[in-house]
Protein backbone atom coordinates (compact mmCIF):
# COMPACT_ATOMS: atom_id res chain seq x y z
CA UNK A 1 0.00 0.00 0.00
CA UNK A 2 1.46 3.30 -0.89
CA UNK A 3 1.27 5.39 2.47
CA UNK A 4 0.46 9.34 0.65
CA UNK A 5 1.25 12.58 3.25
CA UNK A 6 1.67 16.05 2.50
CA UNK A 7 5.81 16.08 2.94
CA UNK A 8 6.27 17.93 -0.26
CA UNK A 9 3.49 20.56 0.39
CA UNK A 10 5.00 21.70 3.51
CA UNK A 11 8.38 21.87 2.30
CA UNK A 12 6.91 24.22 -0.50
CA UNK A 13 4.61 26.05 1.96
CA UNK A 14 8.44 27.10 3.85
CA UNK A 15 9.89 27.71 0.13
CA UNK A 16 7.37 29.62 -0.81
CA UNK A 17 5.38 31.67 2.00
CA UNK A 18 2.10 32.78 1.24
CA UNK A 19 1.93 31.51 -2.36
CA UNK A 20 -1.02 28.94 -2.64
CA UNK A 21 0.04 25.21 -3.07
CA UNK A 22 -1.28 23.46 -5.82
CA UNK A 23 -1.14 19.62 -7.06
CA UNK A 24 -1.50 19.35 -10.67
CA UNK A 25 -1.53 16.14 -12.77
CA UNK A 26 -2.58 14.77 -16.05
CA UNK A 27 -4.69 12.16 -17.54
CA UNK A 28 -5.42 10.68 -20.78
CA UNK A 29 -1.54 11.17 -22.51
CA UNK A 30 -0.74 7.71 -23.38
CA UNK A 31 -4.31 6.87 -25.12
CA UNK A 32 -4.64 6.47 -29.07
CA UNK A 33 -7.85 9.03 -28.64
CA UNK A 34 -9.54 11.62 -27.10
CA UNK A 35 -8.24 14.62 -25.21
CA UNK A 36 -5.70 14.98 -22.97
CA UNK A 37 -6.82 16.62 -19.84
CA UNK A 38 -5.13 18.30 -16.81
CA UNK A 39 -6.53 19.02 -13.27
CA UNK A 40 -5.36 22.26 -10.66
CA UNK A 41 -6.19 21.30 -6.87
CA UNK A 42 -5.92 23.61 -3.80
CA UNK A 43 -6.51 21.27 -0.65
CA UNK A 44 -7.98 22.64 2.44
CA UNK A 45 -6.10 23.35 5.39
CA UNK A 46 -8.48 21.09 7.44
CA UNK A 47 -8.05 17.87 5.61
CA UNK A 48 -8.04 16.52 2.16
CA UNK A 49 -11.17 14.32 1.65
CA UNK A 50 -8.68 11.56 1.16
CA UNK A 51 -6.92 8.82 3.63
CA UNK A 52 -3.09 8.79 4.25
CA UNK A 53 -3.56 5.06 3.13
CA UNK A 54 -5.04 5.39 0.23
CA UNK A 55 -3.55 3.75 -2.73
CA UNK A 56 -3.55 6.58 -5.58
CA UNK A 57 -2.33 6.53 -8.95
CA UNK A 58 -6.02 7.31 -9.62
CA UNK A 59 -5.31 5.38 -13.15
CA UNK A 60 -4.90 2.15 -11.45
CA UNK A 61 -8.40 2.40 -9.41
CA UNK A 62 -11.39 1.40 -10.60
CA UNK A 63 -14.20 3.76 -12.06
CA UNK A 64 -16.42 3.63 -8.94
CA UNK A 65 -13.51 4.10 -6.82
CA UNK A 66 -12.17 7.14 -9.07
CA UNK A 67 -16.01 8.72 -8.50
CA UNK A 68 -16.09 7.75 -4.53
CA UNK A 69 -13.13 9.61 -4.56
CA UNK A 70 -13.71 12.22 -6.44
CA UNK A 71 -17.24 12.92 -4.40
CA UNK A 72 -15.05 12.86 -1.37
CA UNK A 73 -13.27 15.46 -2.69
CA UNK A 74 -16.14 17.67 -3.65
CA UNK A 75 -17.94 16.90 -0.57
CA UNK A 76 -15.04 18.69 1.72
CA UNK A 77 -15.31 21.83 2.32
CA UNK A 78 -12.62 24.40 0.87
CA UNK A 79 -11.80 21.80 -1.92
CA UNK A 80 -11.03 24.00 -5.28
CA UNK A 81 -9.80 22.18 -8.33
CA UNK A 82 -9.74 23.26 -12.15
CA UNK A 83 -9.27 21.40 -15.42
CA UNK A 84 -8.34 21.94 -18.57
CA UNK A 85 -8.20 19.55 -21.84
CA UNK A 86 -6.43 19.92 -25.41
CA UNK A 87 -8.23 18.26 -28.39
CA UNK A 88 -7.06 15.38 -29.86
CA UNK A 89 -5.91 17.36 -33.19
CA UNK A 90 -3.99 19.63 -31.14
CA UNK A 91 -1.97 16.87 -29.44
CA UNK A 92 -1.18 15.91 -32.99
CA UNK A 93 -0.17 19.10 -33.60
CA UNK A 94 1.82 19.49 -30.42
CA UNK A 95 3.29 16.30 -29.22
CA UNK A 96 2.11 14.37 -26.00
CA UNK A 97 4.36 15.86 -23.32
CA UNK A 98 3.73 19.97 -25.10
CA UNK A 99 0.01 19.32 -25.32
CA UNK A 100 0.33 18.21 -21.19
CA UNK A 101 2.70 20.72 -20.67
CA UNK A 102 -0.40 22.89 -22.22
CA UNK A 103 -2.94 21.59 -20.64
CA UNK A 104 -1.44 21.90 -17.29
CA UNK A 105 -0.54 25.66 -17.23
CA UNK A 106 -4.54 26.21 -18.42
CA UNK A 107 -5.78 24.28 -15.72
CA UNK A 108 -3.40 26.53 -13.21
CA UNK A 109 -4.69 29.90 -14.61
CA UNK A 110 -8.09 28.83 -14.19
CA UNK A 111 -6.99 27.73 -10.61
CA UNK A 112 -5.83 30.87 -9.92
CA UNK A 113 -8.91 33.23 -11.23
CA UNK A 114 -11.31 31.04 -9.78
CA UNK A 115 -9.44 31.74 -6.12
CA UNK A 116 -9.17 35.43 -7.25
CA UNK A 117 -13.05 35.61 -8.07
CA UNK A 118 -13.50 34.09 -4.40
CA UNK A 119 -10.96 36.41 -3.01
CA UNK A 120 -8.80 33.51 -1.41
CA UNK A 121 -5.39 34.33 -2.99
CA UNK A 122 -3.37 37.78 -3.03
CA UNK A 123 -3.40 38.72 -6.54
CA UNK A 124 0.80 39.93 -6.66
CA UNK A 125 0.97 35.97 -5.52
CA UNK A 126 1.25 33.20 -8.15
CA UNK A 127 0.56 29.56 -7.17
CA UNK A 128 3.65 27.11 -6.42
CA UNK A 129 2.56 23.75 -8.16
CA UNK A 130 3.68 20.15 -7.46
CA UNK A 131 3.37 18.70 -11.01
CA UNK A 132 3.45 14.57 -11.35
CA UNK A 133 6.14 13.83 -13.40
CA UNK A 134 9.57 14.31 -14.46
CA UNK A 135 9.77 17.86 -15.68
CA UNK A 136 7.87 21.29 -14.63
CA UNK A 137 6.30 22.84 -17.63
CA UNK A 138 7.35 26.00 -18.24
CA UNK A 139 5.61 29.22 -17.25
CA UNK A 140 5.18 27.35 -14.02
CA UNK A 141 6.27 27.90 -10.14
CA UNK A 142 7.29 24.57 -8.63
CA UNK A 143 8.56 21.53 -8.45
CA UNK A 144 7.92 18.30 -10.73
CA UNK A 145 7.62 14.93 -8.55
CA UNK A 146 8.06 12.19 -10.79
CA UNK A 147 5.58 8.85 -8.79
CA UNK A 148 3.91 12.35 -7.43
CA UNK A 149 0.54 10.82 -7.56
CA UNK A 150 1.35 7.91 -5.13
CA UNK A 151 3.18 9.79 -2.48
CA UNK A 152 1.63 13.69 -2.38
CA UNK A 153 -2.31 14.39 -1.02
CA UNK A 154 -2.81 17.36 -3.37
CA UNK A 155 -1.18 15.12 -6.53
CA UNK A 156 -3.17 12.59 -5.77
CA UNK A 157 -6.34 14.51 -5.62
CA UNK A 158 -5.85 16.35 -8.95
CA UNK A 159 -5.18 12.87 -10.23
CA UNK A 160 -8.56 11.88 -9.20
CA UNK A 161 -9.93 14.99 -10.65
CA UNK A 162 -8.17 14.70 -14.19
CA UNK A 163 -9.23 11.34 -14.47
CA UNK A 164 -12.72 11.68 -13.36
CA UNK A 165 -13.01 14.84 -15.49
CA UNK A 166 -11.55 12.59 -18.86
CA UNK A 167 -13.93 9.90 -18.04
CA UNK A 168 -16.86 12.10 -18.47
CA UNK A 169 -15.26 13.51 -21.40
CA UNK A 170 -14.95 9.95 -22.77
CA UNK A 171 -18.38 9.10 -22.00
CA UNK A 172 -19.55 12.38 -23.15
CA UNK A 173 -17.63 11.05 -26.85
CA UNK A 174 -19.09 7.95 -27.09
CA UNK A 175 -22.75 9.10 -27.38
CA UNK A 176 -21.51 10.52 -30.55
CA UNK A 177 -19.37 7.34 -31.53
CA UNK A 178 -20.80 4.74 -30.40
CA UNK A 179 -19.22 1.95 -32.46
CA UNK A 180 -16.08 2.58 -31.04
CA UNK A 181 -16.85 2.06 -26.95
CA UNK A 182 -14.51 4.81 -25.90
CA UNK A 183 -15.96 4.84 -22.58
CA UNK A 184 -14.98 1.50 -21.51
CA UNK A 185 -11.40 1.39 -23.10
CA UNK A 186 -10.83 5.83 -22.12
CA UNK A 187 -8.82 5.72 -26.23
CA UNK A 188 -6.15 3.52 -24.81
CA UNK A 189 -4.63 0.63 -26.86
CA UNK A 190 -6.06 -2.35 -25.36
CA UNK A 191 -7.35 -5.59 -27.43
CA UNK A 192 -10.92 -4.59 -27.21
CA UNK A 193 -10.45 -1.01 -28.81
CA UNK A 194 -7.84 -2.87 -31.77
CA UNK A 195 -10.48 -4.99 -32.79
CA UNK A 196 -12.89 -2.06 -33.19
CA UNK A 197 -10.80 -0.28 -34.76
CA UNK A 198 -10.04 -3.36 -37.23
CA UNK A 199 -13.48 -3.44 -37.59
CA UNK A 200 -14.73 -0.21 -38.02
CA UNK A 201 -11.77 2.23 -39.32
CA UNK A 202 -11.02 5.03 -36.97
CA UNK A 203 -13.49 7.97 -35.35
CA UNK A 204 -12.60 11.65 -35.28
CA UNK A 205 -11.31 11.49 -31.97
CA UNK A 206 -8.15 9.32 -33.12
CA UNK A 207 -4.78 10.84 -32.71
CA UNK A 208 -2.73 10.36 -35.94
CA UNK A 209 0.48 10.94 -33.90
CA UNK A 210 -0.53 7.86 -31.79
CA UNK A 211 -0.01 3.75 -32.21
CA UNK A 212 -1.40 1.98 -34.63
CA UNK A 213 -1.44 5.57 -37.10
CA UNK A 214 2.38 6.70 -36.89
CA UNK A 215 4.56 5.01 -39.18
CA UNK A 216 7.75 5.57 -37.04
CA UNK A 217 6.67 2.42 -34.75
CA UNK A 218 7.35 0.02 -37.48
CA UNK A 219 10.94 -0.74 -36.07
CA UNK A 220 9.15 -1.97 -33.22
CA UNK A 221 6.49 -4.20 -34.52
CA UNK A 222 8.55 -7.36 -34.47
CA UNK A 223 7.22 -8.70 -31.28
CA UNK A 224 4.39 -6.41 -30.45
CA UNK A 225 1.27 -7.42 -29.45
CA UNK A 226 -0.85 -5.31 -31.39
CA UNK A 227 1.94 -5.66 -34.74
CA UNK A 228 -1.79 -7.26 -36.64
CA UNK A 229 -3.44 -4.05 -36.40
CA UNK A 230 -0.61 -1.89 -37.39
CA UNK A 231 0.15 -3.56 -40.69
CA UNK A 232 -3.78 -3.50 -41.04
CA UNK A 233 -3.89 0.31 -40.35
CA UNK A 234 -0.86 1.11 -42.33
CA UNK A 235 -2.10 -0.16 -45.13
CA UNK A 236 -5.66 1.52 -45.27
CA UNK A 237 -3.77 4.89 -44.38
CA UNK A 238 -1.80 3.93 -47.58
CA UNK A 239 -4.73 3.80 -49.30
CA UNK A 240 -6.89 6.55 -48.18
CA UNK A 241 -3.64 9.13 -49.00
CA UNK A 242 -3.87 7.78 -52.19
CA UNK A 243 -6.05 9.71 -54.53
CA UNK A 244 -5.92 7.12 -57.74
CA UNK A 245 -7.36 4.36 -54.68
CA UNK A 246 -10.08 2.71 -56.33
CA UNK A 247 -13.36 2.54 -54.41
CA UNK A 248 -14.63 -0.67 -53.36
CA UNK A 249 -17.78 -1.23 -54.82
CA UNK A 250 -18.51 -4.57 -53.61
CA UNK A 251 -17.88 -3.99 -50.02
CA UNK A 252 -19.76 -1.62 -48.32
CA UNK A 253 -18.00 -2.38 -44.80
CA UNK A 254 -14.52 -1.67 -46.49
CA UNK A 255 -15.92 1.47 -48.75
CA UNK A 256 -16.74 3.18 -44.83
CA UNK A 257 -13.25 2.54 -43.26
CA UNK A 258 -11.71 3.65 -46.14
CA UNK A 259 -14.08 6.99 -46.02
CA UNK A 260 -13.49 7.29 -42.18
CA UNK A 261 -9.27 7.07 -42.62
CA UNK A 262 -9.80 9.81 -45.28
CA UNK A 263 -11.90 11.99 -43.34
CA UNK A 264 -8.77 11.79 -40.33
CA UNK A 265 -6.34 12.98 -42.74
CA UNK A 266 -8.48 15.52 -43.77
CA UNK A 267 -9.14 16.51 -40.51
CA UNK A 268 -5.72 16.34 -39.00
CA UNK A 269 -4.82 18.47 -41.93
CA UNK A 270 -7.43 21.27 -41.15
CA UNK A 271 -7.26 23.80 -38.63
CA UNK A 272 -8.12 22.61 -35.05
CA UNK A 273 -11.66 24.15 -34.46
CA UNK A 274 -11.67 27.59 -32.68
CA UNK A 275 -13.58 26.20 -29.74
CA UNK A 276 -11.13 23.62 -29.35
CA UNK A 277 -8.11 25.29 -29.85
CA UNK A 278 -5.53 25.70 -27.08
CA UNK A 279 -3.68 29.27 -28.22
CA UNK A 280 -0.49 30.97 -26.92
CA UNK A 281 -2.91 33.54 -25.06
CA UNK A 282 -5.13 30.81 -23.74
CA UNK A 283 -2.26 28.66 -22.22
CA UNK A 284 -1.54 31.45 -19.35
CA UNK A 285 -5.07 33.25 -19.28
CA UNK A 286 -5.76 36.72 -19.84
CA UNK A 287 -6.16 37.11 -16.02
CA UNK A 288 -2.73 35.44 -15.23
CA UNK A 289 -1.19 37.37 -17.80
CA UNK A 290 -2.21 40.85 -15.82
CA UNK A 291 -1.55 39.34 -13.36
CA UNK A 292 2.08 39.27 -14.05
CA UNK A 293 2.40 42.64 -15.59
CA UNK A 294 1.40 43.89 -12.64
CA UNK A 295 3.79 41.89 -10.57
CA UNK A 296 6.86 42.95 -12.49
Amino acid sequence: MVVLGHTHARAAAQLAPGRPIFGVDDAGVGAIAGPVFAAAVLLPAGGSGLADGDAVDSKTLSLKSRREAFERLCATPGFVWATASVHAREVDTLGGHAATAAAMRLAVARLEGRLLRQQAADPSSHAYCLVDGPTLPTGLIGVALPGGDGAELSIAAASIVAVGARDAAMRALARRHPLWQLEQHGGHANAAHMALLREHGPCPEHRLGCFPFARRFARRMSYHPHRATYAHVQKQLGRAADPTHPEPEDDQAEAERLRRYRELLAAAAATVPQDQRVSGRALLGRRARRRRRQSG
